[in-house]
């Protein structure tokens, strides 16, 4: 009898107990199972419409229902091409890059306008060709932002940058000396790949004519003049929005300079092409360029006029 009394002191306990088990484990199922809750996605759905949608006026004077979300994207795209299209086609942020803990280029900031042809002057180990390799993507800034069109693109493929509208002529002639002019300027259009095209061989030829009398020619047998115009042919095969040249007068004797200077001139002119010349010559690149950016020691110390070249204590100064 005792045994029993015992049996029914403790039986609410497990009774209890059993119930509280079993409605644990029904809120785990029910979590694992209907995880949008009591709503379920009906609710959601209500909820969804009611944040989403809006009442926009028409130009008939009614009113209509409209998706905000897509409203505001489409808006957002159309401002962010508006930008790209009226904005700097490219602005360097406080770019630095080092080497071996020597910098190279230290906190440079620049902005360059559209179809603009902008100089970049400076000594021997200024940092010049370190500056256009980074915009260019062949080295990656360690701080900084490099914006093309609005975008940063620091560190992105160089391929990703030739279809978007980069493009760079090393210095030197960067040939392929045993091939003929034409095989040299076809091979500019192989970046773009298959699908693309770019300025035709006839607009490249137009713009160098002593390159159609010589197309069948092999490139190691031009002279150095012709050389660099066959090196900015290859350039433009690639329909750049932004042609950066690496010092195009570089071993030329001064009249060859001044035809080199006149062709890129009337490329910027007749493409409506961006160009940035980096180089030593100042007083040849001031006759061309809208705009001079001068950089000693990988800090750009002057930017202004191409009548600084005229001011030469000033540029003594500087350099």
């Amino acid at each position: 009898m005792r045994h029993e009394n015992r049996f029914l002191d403790i039986s609410p306990l497990i009774v209890g107990f059993t119930r509280q088990m079993a409605y644990g484990l029904i809120l785990v199922l029910f979590m694992c199972f209907r995880p949008q809750g009591l709503l379920g996605e009906f609710g959601r759905k209500k909820l969804r419409k009611g944040d989403d949608t809006g009442t926009v006026d028409t130009e008939d004077g009614s009113s209509r229902r409209v998706n905000i979300k897509e409203v505001e994207t489409v808006l957002g795209t159309s401002r962010a091409k508006e930008s790209a299209d009226t904005g700097p086609l490219l602005e360097l942020q406080n770019v630095s890059r080092s080497f071996g803990g020597i910098h190279a280029v230290s906190d440079c900031t620049l902005s360059l306008k559209r179809g603009a042809i902008t100089g970049l002057i400076g000594p021997n180990g200024a940092g010049k060709t370190t500056l256009l390799k980074s915009i260019f993507g062949l080295l990656r800034p360690w701080e900084g932002r490099i914006l093309y069109q609005g975008r940063d693109i620091a560190g992105r493929r160089t391929e990703v940058n030739v279809r978007e509208g980069l493009s760079y002529m090393p210095q030197g002639q960067g040939l392929f000396p045993d091939l003929s002019v034409t095989d040299n300027l076809d091979l500019g259009d192989y970046a773009l790949g298959k699908t693309a095209s770019g300025v035709s061989m006839d607009q490249v030829l137009d713009l160098f004519p002593i390159l159609g009398s010589r197309k069948h020619q092999k490139a190691g047998t031009l002279s150095g003049g012709e050389q660099r115009m066959l090196s900015l042919g290859i350039a433009l095969k690639q329909s750049p929005k932004l042609l950066l040249l690496d010092e195009p007068s570089i071993g030329l004797a001064p009249i060859i300079v001044q035809n080199v200077m006149e062709t890129i001139r009337q490329v910027n002119h007749r493409l409506k092409t961006g160009i940035v010349i980096v180089e030593q010559n100042i007083e040849a690149t001031s006759r061309i360029v809208d705009r001079i950016f001068i950089i000693k020691v990988g800090k750009i110390v002057f930017s202004g006029g191409a009548d600084i070249a005229s001011d030469k204590q000033r540029l003594w100064d500087l350099f």
